[in-house]
């Protein structure tokens, strides 16, 4: 079944604002940690959170 955004309470609005906001978080701070390690091993590493 699919789902509208306007289908969506604003309370449900906010909580999946919050989890794309932390899970953004979570990548940027996974990046900064991670990617000299893969630099070491001349890998490029990419990560990323994308909404349709």
């Amino acid at each position: 079944m699919k789902y509208q955004q306007r289908d969506f309470s604003e309370d449900l609005l906010e909580k999946i604002r919050n989890t794309e906001d932390a899970l953004k978080d979570h990548i940027d701070r996974l990046l900064l940690k991670y990617k000299p390690v893969f630099a070491k091993k001349n890998l490029d590493f990419h990560a990323g959170f994308y909404v349709e």
